[in-house]
Formats: structure tokens, C-alpha cells, sequence
């Protein structure tokens, strides 16, 4: 499997098995954006390190991301 193929399926995975009960973060964070966030963070760790799994610290970058700015 390509590696740009692989985090696609990854990060969609991820986010839909985090959405499969509800929205866990009560309508704060974008779904769609959190998929690229993943998506982007999977990247670069299989390109740097040659491994799929983010740590706590790289997925909640990824949340913080992603989240809808609230003024």
C-alpha cells in the first residue's frame, strides 16, 4: 500500500471509529479538519520514523488543530 494511501485509511479510520458514538468533543472540533490533521501527522511519522501510531501529545496537536475557533 502507497504511504500517502496508507494514512488516508488511518486517519479516516481513526476518526470515524471517534465519531461512531456521537461527537465526542460537543460540536468544538471539525471533523473534516481533524481527518488532515491525522492524515498529516501519520505522514510524517512514517516518513520519519517509519511507524503509524501517534503518540497522546501528536494526537491531541492534531485535536488542537483542528478544533473551531469560539470567540
Amino acid at each position: 500500500m502507497l504511504t500517502m494511501d496508507h494514512a488516508t485509511e488511518i486517519s479516516t479510520m481513526a476518526v470515524d471509529i471517534l465519531f461512531s458514538e456521537g461527537d465526542p468533543f460537543g460540536g468544538k472540533v471539525n471533523r473534516d479538519s481533524l481527518v488532515k490533521e491525522i492524515k498529516q501527522a501519520t505522514l510524517k511519522k512514517l516518513v520519519t520514523e517509519e511507524s503509524d501510531f501517534l503518540s497522546e501529545e501528536e494526537f491531541q496537536a492534531c485535536v488542537k488543530a483542528a478544533t473551531i475557533c469560539q470567540n
